[in-house]
């Protein structure tokens, strides 16, 4: 489970380029749950996962990751819980590849709908191997 309670950071605090990249940020996930972050540049999705992975810290709130306040942690048990996610995503893209190149699936519209939905998932399944 990852639960965000409240997380702000803001970049160059009282400096003329200061950034508040996230603000009163609230997130509970329970495992088993899939979501997709979505946003403009700047919206504040790297720093969000970026303050989960502990690659920045967090100015206000909580990540509780287990129930336990990540900033307690050791990195080591941070990396190991973010690894199991890489890899759940890594056999999500598989799955969706085998499903797509089978062709054991419904896509309303033409042969190239179908042909783009492949050459898309393709490209997700290769980024996601590392």
């Amino acid at each position: 489970m990852l639960e965000i309670q409240n997380v702000s950071k803001t970049f160059n605090a009282g400096t003329v380029n200061e950034k508040t990249a996230l603000n009163g940020l609230n997130l509970k996930l329970n495992e088993g749950d899939f979501v997709t972050v979505i946003g403009g540049n700047g919206a504040g999705k790297s720093t969000m996962l970026n303050a989960v992975a502990g690659v920045w810290p967090i100015d206000d709130g909580k990540i509780l990751i287990d129930g336990i306040d990540a900033e307690e942690m050791m990195q080591t048990e941070r990396d190991q819980v973010l690894q199991a996610t890489k890899e759940d995503i890594r056999a999500l893209a598989a799955h969706v590849r085998a499903v797509l190149q089978t062709g054991s699936f419904c896509v309303v519209g033409n042969e190239e709908k179908i042909e783009a939905n492949r050459a898309m998932f393709g490209e997700v399944s290769s980024l996601t191997r590392g």
